[in-house]
């Protein structure tokens, strides 16, 4: 039972960075969706609960995934060996839980680290980069429409290339610091 149990934590650790790396490049990936939530307002912890409620949703749909697994194993072994398949509803229960549990462990440092503690400013630099890089792909070169930043305050005119590198160096973009 010590083998099981150390093949089990093992086991754990893995899906449980699997988690996190799901949730990490999730993040990444949507900087634009989470600089337009803070942008409008959202606060972190907003940010904190989306991100772990999402991680325990992924964690636990491998728990249900794994428990229809195992029982279809247990179920299918015990017709072919012709053995007793014993499957206790505590068992369920306890997989079930600890999965949850491996979800909200792995999810919180991605939610914390990555979401949570995103800088409003920032956030809104990138996004606006991000929408500007877009709409730069969008239109023709030569069709004379406005930039998004041209049409905001304070903002210089210029392309996204402005925008970014200016996020990048931590300065706003036309002010010469």
């Amino acid at each position: 039972t010590g083998l099981l149990g150390a093949i089990a934590g093992v086991s754990l650790v893995v899906g449980g960075i699997g988690i996190m790396n799901i949730m990490l490049v999730s993040l990444t990936e949507r900087t634009l969706e989470i600089g337009t939530r803070l942008a409008v307002g959202a606060h972190s912890r907003d940010i904190l609960t989306q991100v772990l409620i999402e991680a325990i949703a992924l964690s636990s749909a491998g728990g249900v995934i794994g428990i229809v697994i195992g029982i279809a194993s247990a179920k299918i072994l015990a017709a072919v060996k012709d053995w007793p398949a014993l499957i206790s509803v505590a068992s369920i229960v306890v997989a079930f839980l600890v999965s949850t549990a491996v979800g909200v462990f792995f999810g919180f440092y991605p939610a914390e680290g990555s979401a949570a503690r995103s800088d409003r400013g920032a956030a809104l630099r990138v996004t606006l980069a991000q929408l500007q890089r877009e709409a730069d792909r969008k239109k023709d070169h030569d069709d004379g429409g406005q930039r998004l930043s041209n049409n905001l305050p304070g903002w210089p005119r210029g392309n996204s290339r402005t925008l970014f590198n200016a996020k990048e160096k931590h300065e706003r973009p036309g002010d010469g610091t």
